[in-house]
This record gives C-alpha cells, sequence and structure tokens, in this order.
C-alpha cells in the first residue's frame, strides 16, 4: 500500500549565521504586515547580540515542513516574570493552513516542555483596531488560533507600544490574550494583570529599544511608556478582578470564520513509495557515471602501455558487472529492510 506523508520540523537558531535562518527571515519579511513588523536588523542584532542576563530571552525557530524551509516563529521569554511572549508565527502563503499552524504550536509547546521552561503564563497581542473593525488578517488568523488553543480573552483596556519611535501604525488598541500554564483561568487579579503589562512594556519593549535608540530617543520612548501604563491603570483602578473570556462574540466574529474559510484545507502529501524511486534512481545515475568515467581511464591507461584492449576487455567487463550487481543488490537489501 502506497503511504503518503508530511514531515513537520522545527529549529531553533541562536545566531544569524545558523542554516535556514535568512531563507525563514525572507518568509517573515514577506508575509508580515507593516503594522505589526518589528525590523529585520533589529531582529537579527538581538538573536546575535543578547546575553543570560538579559530581561528576556528571544527564542527564535525555522519551520520546516518535508526538511523544506516554510515559515519563521519568534517568541520572547520574560526571564523574570516567567512570562512566554508570542511574537511572530509566519508561513509562506500556500502553507498557511489549519494543520500547519497546529503542527507548529504543538513543536513549539513540545520545545519549552522538553527543555523544562518554568512558565507561569503564555501571552500574546492581538489588534482591536477601531473596536475590532480594522483588524488585519494576520491578527484575525492568530486569533482563531489561539481561541482553539485555550487562550482567553483578558477582558480590560490594553495598548501596544510603537516598535520604535517612527513606526506610529504599530500603537493602537489591542487585547491581551493569556493562557496559565498547566490550568484553566476565568479571571486574573488586577495586580497579575499589570504585572503581565509591565512584563510587556519593561522588560521586553523597553530594553529591545535601549540599546537601538539614542538618549533623547530612549526618553521619549520611556515616557510614552508610562503615559499608556497610566492610562490603563487609571481605567481599571475600580476594578479587582479581569474577566477572562475564553469563547463569545469578543474573541471570535464572523471575520474569523472567513479566515477559517481561507485556512482549512489539506497539505499535499508525498507518497512514500514515490520518495523511494529518487534513491534508486540517482544510484543508477550514479554507477552509469562512474562506468563511463572509469571506462575512459582505462581506455586511456591502455594505450599508454600499448597493451591491446581486447586481451582484457572480458576481465574489465566482469568486473563492472559485478560492481554494479553488489551495488543494486545493497541497495534493495536497504530498501527491504
Amino acid at each position: 500500500m502506497d503511504r503518503l506523508e508530511n514531515k513537520f520540523s522545527i529549529k531553533r537558531v541562536t545566531k544569524s549565521t545558523d542554516d535556514g535562518y535568512l531563507e525563514a527571515l525572507k518568509i517573515y519579511n514577506e508575509t508580515t504586515p507593516v503594522d505589526i513588523k518589528t525590523n529585520t536588523n533589529e531582529i537579527t542584532e538581538w538573536l546575535d547580540t543578547s546575553t543570560p542576563s538579559t530581561k528576556f530571552e528571544l527564542i527564535i525557530f525555522v519551520l520546516y515542513l518535508d526538511d523544506k524551509v516554510t515559515g519563521f516563529a519568534m517568541l520572547s521569554y520574560l526571564r523574570g516574570r516567567k512570562i512566554l511572549i508570542h511574537d511572530y508565527l509566519q508561513l509562506q502563503d500556500m502553507y498557511r493552513l489549519n494543520v500547519t499552524f497546529f503542527a507548529y504550536i504543538s513543536l513549539i509547546y513540545s520545545y519549552f516542555k522538553e527543555k523544562s521552561y518554568d512558565i507561569n503564563f503564555y501571552v500574546t497581542e492581538i489588534s482591536n483596531k477601531n473596536n475590532g473593525v480594522e483588524i488585519e488578517k494576520e491578527s484575525l488568523l492568530f486569533r482563531k488560533l489561539l481561541c482553539l488553543e485555550e487562550f482567553g480573552l483578558a477582558d480590560a483596556p490594553y495598548q501596544t507600544l510603537s516598535l520604535g519611535l517612527n513606526h506610529h501604525e504599530s500603537s493602537y488598541d489591542a487585547w491581551i490574550y493569556v493562557k496559565k500554564s498547566g490550568d484553566t483561568i476565568s479571571s486574573m487579579a488586577k495586580e497579575t494583570y499589570i504585572n503581565i503589562i509591565k512584563g510587556i512594556y519593561f522588560d521586553y519593549y523597553e530594553t529591545w529599544y535601549t540599546p537601538l535608540l539614542d538618549t533623547s530617543g530612549l526618553d521619549t520612548f520611556r515616557k510614552d511608556i508610562q503615559l499608556i501604563l497610566k492610562k490603563i491603570e487609571d481605567l481599571i483602578s475600580d476594578i479587582e478582578f479581569i474577566n477572562i473570556i475564553t469563547g463569545g462574540s469578543k474573541q471570535i466574529s464572523a471575520n474569523d470564520d472567513t479566515i477559517q474559510e481561507l485556512t482549512s484545507g489539506n497539505l499535499p502529501a508525498i507518497s512514500g513509495e514515490l520518495k523511494k524511486t529518487f534513491p534508486f534512481l540517482a544510484l543508477v545515475l550514479l554507477i552509469l557515471i562512474i562506468t563511463i568515467i572509469v571506462t575512459v581511464v582505462y581506455h586511456r591507461v591502455l594505450e599508454f602501455f600499448e597493451i591491446p584492449i581486447t586481451s582484457v576487455n572480458s576481465f574489465i567487463g566482469s568486473v563492472f558487472t559485478g560492481i554494479s550487481a553488489i551495488g543494486v543488490a545493497f541497495f534493495v537489501h536497504k530498501k527491504n529492510g
């Protein structure tokens, strides 16, 4: 019976020279909307310069399907607060399917479990521009994925920070989606919510831009952070607990259903039997090339020593036949074994 298969895999990269990084970064650059895109030079610089003493740990994966680079994932672990932030999960258009996203998310979670990361909360920012009317396709898609992964919407005000001083479109009203490690969550203390925001704003954003901005620019950026944080704190000053919504209209909209239609479907699987023919063809081609090369050399040697070709022709032919038979027999044994 023919076997159909797809092989999903991820590889963490720790420096920009690692195999697959630049190809994955190119996919990120081509598929990420400008409103939510972090400068690729900044990502590369942090990948190459971050240290264990940095408040956040930048974690980047190259995503593979059948050993081909298909995407880019970026997360950040806030060491002091034990928070894992989902930044980006970008795939080439042809692979933007539900099955693909879920496979990669599962592998990413398995990585953190295997490496024994101490995580209290998984969080991510999702756009709520103009009360949800102007949400870009990327946020709609990721929101759908998060809901199915049992993330909940923190029902409290939130605003993203600008990705640099001049990227004004990247600061907008948003929601924080949160998942508690090892347990379901229906609410959290206001102080816990503020702690998560402070982690995102200071441990992550401020730390990120500290080496990238000059003194004046960094002062401006810090003032913006303080103003936005105070606005949020004032809006929830009379609230004791923040509700975490795990379903309902605030999470799923008609637009999400449209995205679901666009991302449903199946990946083209590779036939196991077809894959097996490639090594065989390669072996036959290799034997043919070697035979031709050896034949040419063999004739040259005979001519040099003035040996009649007919005197050794049958012997050499037998040798070639034997070598070919051994090669084919070895391949068949490996294939069946």
